[in-house]
């Protein structure tokens, strides 16, 4: 796996917590009181800025009483959830270049560019 790949694992890992988080209706404050850590960490696990270890991620699941399986997304999901329009290399080069190592507005770029190709290949 690529580290863009890894990156876009831990965003989907993020988005898991934080709808289970939100079905169970904890903040984050409290998720983070009940499994040892502060807040701020929960908001990057949640942004896929921080890879949790997978003890945290097994105390999260417990916290938010759900399987430690629905919080890692299945090859399939991880699959579909990269469909669309790919960037080529170079892309990816420009957008590192650009914002200087700034993973969130990297991911933000990215995102950005591959909407407006998608949209430019839905209009031709």
């Amino acid at each position: 796996m690529t580290r863009d790949r890894f990156n876009r694992l831990y965003e989907l890992i993020g988005d898991r917590v934080c709808k289970a988080r939100g079905a169970a209706h904890l903040s984050q404050l409290k998720l983070a009181q009940a499994v040892g850590i502060n807040r701020v960490s929960i908001v990057n696990i949640e942004k896929g800025r921080q890879r949790p270890p997978i003890d945290l991620l097994w105390k999260i699941a417990e916290t938010l009483n759900v399987e430690l399986v629905q919080l890692i997304p299945r090859k399939a999901d991880f699959d579909s959830a990269n469909d669309g329009v790919q960037l080529s290399a170079e892309d990816l080069r420009a957008i590192q270049l650009a914002t200087q190592g700034n993973v969130s507005a990297a991911r933000q770029i990215t995102d950005f560019v591959r909407r407006a190709k998608t949209r430019a290949q839905e209009t031709t």
